[in-house]
């Protein structure tokens, strides 16, 4: 009650204090000041023009006056490299947020922005979609986006120059979509967009990936499987550096991935990263020469089961919904396995590597898993038991086939991909 009191008392005060502004205002009872216009007496006088014409963004928020600006974004041509060639001058705009609201929600310190890929059979339709929005911390799932606001969408053409593919509308999440016409279908193969929102130029990248059933591809992690430990990606999201720290790669990873797509399969990038980091995860595998493939971000924030479950439904997805091949899978974790193996691919088609996840000296069960273990999540790898108890120590046996630690995919290149990648399908032509 007292509490309830004290705030009518400040009320109040305010009240009074308005109150007397107020009055000083109008000291002179409505009678103009020395030098003052009554535009009562003189409504022709040039002081009184548009006195009755000012505009209010709240109820319209689309008048010139209201519209307003977004801050550069830093990282945009890391985004997107095109926009820093001045033939690209097209890809670049700086048009207005049609509100405050809009601007606010786009003028966070972390730009989330991201596109997602299509994967589709020729002659399919293909739907184009993505989401801008930021926030002020990098801590997954938080943000905002602008609602309302045009989305460019640019394709390359052969001459190399890009011209608009399709054009959209945010919606209250700031998420988009548009379908490219049947005119305007990408044939097969792999291709690279662009979704660039008119209101700020902020840019993000998509695939757009056409191939026919039975097409033969290659699933890979990326964190402690691409990247030298799981904690790359914390580093990038939460440590001091942020967007700035680069993830270590694994030695040979990016070798091993470009001999499956030198001989034409498709990689596949399956992340537990949350999507809100799906355009620096592209960044990171473009600067560091990876091969160019589809990348896929959890929906939130995943670990353990229902990472598993995540990665389970995505290769459920591609071996089911899309009758595609994946010939081999590659992670580091349980939670591959689990997703891989109850996915679809065949267990001797798993391969793990533990460069950080499991010290040479590891007895972790969470980390491998050794013959006798008693764990129930060993029991699906009994093939341990004709590995030598000798040979498996410091390798974490989570699939049929493990890579050893501290070593690169140099041997596992020579002795597994020369010999078994040769597929029986045409690849990228």
């Amino acid at each position: 009650m007292i509490q309830k009191r004290v705030n009518l008392l400040c009320i109040l005060m305010m009240g009074l204090f308005a109150v007397s502004l107020a009055a000083c205002a109008d000291e002179t009872n409505g009678d103009p000041i020395d030098g003052d216009v009554d535009c009562d007496v003189t409504p022709d006088d040039p002081a009184c023009e548009k006195t009755d014409d000012k505009v209010d963004c709240r109820e319209t928020p689309e008048a010139d006056e209201c519209l307003v600006r977004q801050r550069v974004d830093k990282y945009n041509e890391r985004r997107c490299p095109e926009l820093k060639e001045a033939a690209n001058a097209n890809l670049r705009f700086e048009e207005k947020f049609k509100n405050h609201m809009n601007a606010r929600n786009m003028s966070n310190v972390f730009n989330k922005s991201y596109g997602e890929d299509t994967l589709v059979h020729p002659g399919e339709a293909q739907v184009i979609k993505g989401r801008f929005w930021s926030n002020n911390d990098n801590i997954p799932g938080g943000g905002k986006g602008p609602e309302g606001e045009e989305v460019a969408i640019f394709r390359q053409k052969d001459d190399g120059t890009w011209e608009i593919l399709a054009e959209a509308v945010t919606d209250n999440r700031g998420s988009y979509e548009a379908e490219v016409s049947e005119a305007d279908r990408f044939e097969r193969g792999k291709h690279r967009i662009l979704s660039i929102l008119k209101a700020d130029g902020t840019c993000v990248e998509h695939g757009v990936f056409v191939f026919e059933e039975n097409f033969e591809t290659i699933l890979t992690d990326i964190d402690a499987t691409l990247t030298t430990a799981d904690e790359e990606m914390i580093e990038q999201m939460l440590g001091p550096k942020g967007l700035e720290y680069v993830p270590h790669k694994l030695d040979g990873a990016v070798e091993y991935t470009n001999a499956y797509d030198n001989k034409g399969f498709l990689m596949l990038y399956l992340s537990a990263r949350p999507v809100d980091y799906l355009s620096w995860t592209r960044i990171w595998l473009r600067e560091e020469g990876f091969p160019y493939g589809p990348s896929k971000g959890a929906p939130n924030l995943v670990f353990g089961s229902t990472a598993a479950s995540y990665k389970k439904g995505y290769v459920e997805h591609i071996l089911n919904d899309l009758s595609w091949k994946i010939l081999y899978g590659y992670g580091n974790a349980f939670s591959d396995v689990d997703g891989y193996v109850d996915g679809g691919i065949p267990k001797d088609k798993v391969y793990m590597v533990n460069e950080a996840g499991c010290p040479e000296d590891s007895v972790d069960l969470e980390c491998t898993c050794y013959v006798g273990s008693a764990e129930s999540k060993c029991e699906k790898f009994t093939d341990l038991d004709t590995t030598p108890y000798a040979e498996q120590d410091g390798v974490a046996y989570r699939g049929t086939i493990a890579i050893k630690p501290n070593k690169s995919y140099s041997e596992h290149i020579e002795a597994w991909i020369n010999p078994h990648a040769d597929s029986n399908t045409p690849h990228n032509q």
